[in-house]
């Protein structure tokens, strides 16, 4: 039973990896298969003025200033890819164990969400949220977020009203 179990495991990770391996995009041509070297006239179609295909070096400037990594050559190995996968799973796994931290995770997503439209969207919306909550955890989240908000919106005493209840304990 617990060979067969094994079997069927690496059988669905393999198969998994051949999954994402076919989605993979294909590689950029190399230098010999893009052609002649920049002759100083408009780029080639697909190509953009800031280097490489369709602004490739631009995005990963962009970024690498938003903390990001640009990637890497190994991204395109199904095995790292499965792994990576997996390891998103496990972490969104034990993100649900915790009612806590999975409460503070989705303000900070609802917050994100809402502040696409506005900042007073987002506020009445968690303000609601506050009154409902009952973990503890999940309110001073809210606070905190709140305080943010209320900073975007210009608000800076509603701001400091929800700091001063974070001190007090609440």
């Amino acid at each position: 039973m617990k060979r067969t179990w094994s079997l069927g495991l690496a059988a669905i990770a393999m198969s998994s990896c051949l999954a994402m391996a076919q989605m993979m995009p294909p590689a950029p041509p190399s230098a010999d298969e893009r052609g002649p070297k920049d002759d100083g006239g408009p780029p080639p179609p697909g190509m953009s003025d800031r280097g490489g295909p369709d602004g490739l070096e631009e995005r990963m400037r962009i970024r690498r200033q938003q903390g990001g990594q640009p990637p890497s050559p190994g991204m395109r190995n199904p095995v790292e890819a499965m792994k990576q996968y997996l390891d998103l799973v496990g972490n969104y796994a034990e993100l649900a164990k915790d009612s806590s931290a999975t409460g503070v995770s989705a303000v900070i997503t609802l917050a994100e969400l809402a502040k696409q439209q506005s900042p007073s969207i987002a506020i009445e919306r968690l303000t609601k949220l506050l009154g409902e909550t009952k973990d503890v955890a999940v309110q001073r989240a809210i606070r905190l977020t709140l305080i943010d908000l209320y900073r975007a919106n210009k608000e800076p005493e509603k701001a400091i009203e929800q700091a001063e209840i974070l001190i007090r304990g609440a």
